[in-house]
């Protein structure tokens, strides 16, 4: 091997082959992630086990629920992991609680879930405190 190829080729070489190798399971560029609470402590009798939250994406074809998630105690969620596109969060208790909750971050105040009511996550993006007001 010439000493060129060691000075210059080498280390080229080798970063490649650790890119090839690289573990691709981990977060991708545009994770975003979306944390944040229901009211569970202001609707008596309702705990954290009666509740399901709902990532919804608008996109062409109207919304589709991309993801589901269980709250803990303190009436907290979060998702991780989605890409980029609109999303909104989507809260409603569980089949067989009495009285039903529903709940949505009305953002223009219009009374109605959805694309306006939406994030639009088009870059690496993090949002906490997305709270989600739950209504009988």
């Amino acid at each position: 091997m010439s000493r060129l190829f060691r000075a210059l080729g080498l280390p080229a070489l080798i970063t490649i082959m650790l890119f090839a190798c690289a573990d691709s399971s981990g977060p991708s560029a545009s994770e975003n992630y979306l944390s944040g609470a229901t009211n569970i402590e202001e609707i008596p009798g309702l705990t954290h086990n009666d509740i399901n939250v709902y990532l919804v994406e608008f996109g062409t074809y109207g919304p589709v629920y991309v993801d589901t998630a269980d709250v803990d105690y303190r009436g907290e969620y979060e998702f991780r992991g989605f890409d980029n596109g609109w999303f909104a969060v989507y809260a409603e208790t569980k089949q067989g609680v009495s009285p039903h909750y529903t709940g949505f971050r009305d953002n223009n105040r219009d009374g109605l879930f959805d694309e306006a009511d939406a994030l639009n996550f088009s870059t690496y993006a993090h949002l906490t405190n997305y709270n989600i007001p739950l209504y009988q």
